[in-house]
């Protein structure tokens, strides 16, 4: 499993009797073997879950919990959602094995408190270990508590794109692709300070590409936009996005 941020793997196996592993490294004519000391699961390798949202859920996200172990199984009749009247609120879940995450989806109501409840037994990890009881507590602010965004492309040279909103670090904030549309909507989005970019996704995979030396591949090309885009709360802000004057 790759470690999300950083440039390594965690490897889940089943209890072997060796205290050795060994790795056979391939990519393409280049190879490489690596020895290493099997470790024993410590107690925070065992299967825990962690909401990933403490207080506030944004209408734009999706309530999650991330495992500390790879998940095999989960039974959706042991898992709870009610809001504060407690009425039952309809959901689906899933497991993103990539990021490790339980995901909960529903309908989200504005001003409202949802009560989460997992109980025993109800995801069961790789070692067949299962989880102990969770509760949480969660809620949802107003509408007018956050700005919406309409951007409008204008001299898109080729499709499909990935239009994305970033922070002033860099970090993405949200993400949206288009094959033909030159006008998208980030509604329900936080008030701050956004910077825009746009990425001609040639390969149409829905993710940037680095290029490639070997075979003479250069990078997806990627636009930004030059000034930065202020949404404040219950605003609407429309901002047009040249691609013909930008570099």
């Amino acid at each position: 499993h790759p470690e999300q941020n950083k440039d390594s793997v965690q490897l889940f196996l089943p209890k072997i009797d060796s205290d050795t592993l060994t790795f056979f490294v391939e990519n393409g004519s280049y190879t490489k073997t690596f020895v290493s000391k099997y470790k024993e699961l410590k107690t925070a390798d065992t299967l825990l879950l962690k909401p990933n949202q403490n207080g506030i859920l944004d209408f734009n996200d999706l309530l999650s919990f991330t495992s500390t172990t790879p998940i095999l199984s989960f039974n959706k009749d042991k898992i709870k959602i009610t809001k504060q009247d407690s009425i039952a609120v309809d959901f689906t879940v899933a497991y993103r094995d990539f990021e490790q995450e339980l995901v909960l989806d529903f309908k989200k109501e504005e001003e409202e408190k949802y009560f989460i409840s997992i109980l025993p037994g109800a995801v069961t990890d790789f070692y067949g270990t299962t989880n102990d009881s969770i509760t949480q507590k969660i809620m949802t602010k107003a509408f007018a508590d956050y700005g919406n965004l309409r951007v409008n492309l204008k001299n898109v040279k080729r499709f499909p794109v990935i239009v994305e909103l970033t922070d002033k670090s860099g970090k993405q904030i949200a993400s949206q692709t288009s094959a033909e549309k030159t006008n998208l909507n980030f509604d329900l989005i936080n008030p701050m300070i956004y910077t825009l970019r746009l990425i001609y996704d040639d390969n149409a995979n829905k993710k940037w590409d680095t290029g490639n030396f070997l075979e003479k591949k250069q990078a997806e090309q990627i636009i930004y936009y030059p000034k930065e885009i202020d949404v404040r709360a219950n605003w609407d802000v429309e901002q047009e996005f040249d691609l013909g004057v930008v570099k």
